[in-house]
């Protein structure tokens, strides 16, 4: 298909904190906060919140992953590029830049595929369940982790993903993320760093590669928004990442890197944990 044509909005307000992630090291964060009721689950059960569960966690279910649109290179050298993280407890751990962790399991996401065309997108679909209460609050989180192509914001085409909660009424977007390119060049048909913040995308820093490939605290961002179920009924909580059309092979990027037929375009990677689900009060 065509590259969607470039849409400008006005981003949304967003405040700062930061909160422990795990025993170890602080992860910045972000907090979207969300209007009025959003939306009807589907299949309502009749049941009502109850604020003795405030602070509960749902469970939630893996559903599938599916490139929804365009084409994805998914195996490089033998190794799985895209796929679900090991474990949900692992997934911190697991999320390093030394290539695939497998796709076993069904927990977190790694979006580290690359885009196979040069003139059109490619858009991937990760989806999880959970059950609503009526009239409940939810706090819904996760963790994300960021890197260019080939750890080069100039020879990497952009990818983003959005948080979307989907019911009977429709779908609402939480959270939105792209890849900080710093303001290096990027293919002609993708969006610039400007063009994603005025549509109301966070930009996250790209975590630099090192010797072990391991994580520090300052690689992970952790996102929060908040979800108003009207009705009771399972409500779908979907990752989509969206891929940017790659370089057109053969061109030069830039003086020291000239890219040939034979090159591997790429884009890139985005890691995100399987989202927290927590009742956070009634209304």
């Amino acid at each position: 298909m065509n590259a969607p044509s470039l849409q400008t909005a006005e981003a949304p307000a967003i405040s700062r904190r930061r909160i422990i992630q795990g025993a170890a090291w602080a992860a910045p964060a972000i907090v979207l906060a969300t209007s009025a009721p959003a939306a009807a689950s589907s299949g309502d059960t009749g049941e009502t919140c109850d604020t003795a569960n405030n602070g509960a966690l749902a469970t939630l279910t893996a559903t599938a992953w599916s490139v929804a649109e365009g084409e994805l290179r998914q195996e490089v050298g033998g190794t799985t590029q895209s796929g679900w993280t090991p474990s949900t407890d692992g997934d911190l751990n697991n999320w390093n830049l030394g290539g695939g962790t497998g796709t076993s399991g069904a927990a977190g996401f790694q979006s580290m595929s690359d885009n196979t065309q040069d003139d059109a997108w490619t858009v991937v679909t990760v989806g999880y369940t959970f059950e609503a209460v009526a009239n409940t609050t939810y706090q819904i989180e996760f963790t994300a982790r960021t890197q260019h192509g080939f750890h080069n914001a100039a020879r990497s085409a952009r990818q983003s993903v959005v948080l979307s909660a989907i019911d009977t009424s429709g779908t609402t977007d939480l959270v939105k993320m792209s890849v900080d390119h710093d303001g290096a060049a990027l293919p002609s048909n993708n969006r610039t760093d400007a063009d994603m913040v005025a549509l109301g995308y966070e930009m996250q820093l790209a975590s630099p590669q090192t010797s072990e490939g391991e994580a520090s605290s300052d690689d992970f961002t952790t996102y929060t928004a908040y979800y108003n179920a009207m009705d009771s009924g399972t409500v779908t909580l979907q990752y989509t990442f969206t891929l940017e059309a790659v370089y057109e092979i053969g061109t030069t990027l830039d003086s020291n890197w000239e890219v040939s037929e034979s090159a591997r375009q790429v884009s890139d990677d985005i890691w995100v944990q399987k989202p927290q689900v927590m009742q956070s009060g009634c209304f």
